[in-house]
């Protein structure tokens, strides 16, 4: 399987979005079951925030169909333009929310509460590397996972990334989701964060973990925060 026969391709809004936050629902079905089922219009107001900041977006199509199965948001170094993009991208995450096109019931609410005050001790010891690149999204539909393309995908969004100076790759993620995906690919362990109960509402744990990870050229492990 190739590239071109696989049909990685950039992100297109027009005709990708849909199938990018049903990709986004898939990957998270299991850990943001609180925000799915109370909340609307959830998925796609974060997908635009994601694209608002991002600088580099592929997405995979699915050749049965020719339609997104997955997709990977990378975000550049912190450039004027980046930070104008972010803050325009919460703007619009702010408006929906004021015009009613993003719901948030009080469940969905408490929920994102809890996971972001879990994660918020971990920013504070978050790794900056120049150059840098961050991927901020990486996810693939149910029906597209173990067949490779995952991978190849990680390798096009690499390649492009290293062809723009990325000499360090960067990710959060946590144990509930593809950790085992990144250690395989080459990604290297940088932080390791407790989440306490930030998971018990929707998978009953109080012992998941947050992870940074990194992919630099030399690949040398670096520090791990307990």
């Amino acid at each position: 399987m190739t590239v071109k026969e696989t049909q990685i391709r950039e992100y297109d809004r027009a005709a990708d979005h849909a199938d990018v936050v049903r990709a986004l629902r898939s990957a998270f079905a299991h850990n943001f079951r609180p925000l799915w089922e109370n909340a609307t219009g959830y998925g796609e107001a974060v997908l635009d925030l994601l694209d608002a900041v991002a600088d580099l977006k592929l997405v995979v199509l699915d050749k049965s169909d020719g339609r997104a199965g997955g997709a990977i948001f990378c975000v550049a170094p912190i450039t004027l333009e980046r930070v104008l993009g972010a803050a325009s991208g919460m703007a619009g995450f702010v408006w929906k929310y004021i015009t009613g096109k993003v719901r948030l019931e009080s469940e969905a609410v408490n929920f994102e509460r809890e996971l972001l005050g879990a994660y918020l001790p971990l920013f504070t010891h978050y790794p900056l590397h120049n150059p840098h690149y961050e991927i901020v999204l990486f996810a693939m539909d149910e029906r597209m996972r173990g067949k490779g393309y995952g991978r190849l995908l990680m390798d096009e969004a690499v390649r492009r990334m290293r062809a723009r100076g990325a000499e360090n790759i960067s990710l959060l993620t946590d144990s509930t989701m593809s950790w085992k995906f990144y250690q395989s690919y080459g990604f290297s362990r940088t932080h390791t964060h407790d989440l306490a109960d930030a998971y018990m509402r929707p998978l009953g744990s109080q012992s998941e973990q947050a992870y940074v990870y990194n992919l630099s050229k030399n690949n040398k492990m670096e520090k791990i925060h307990g």
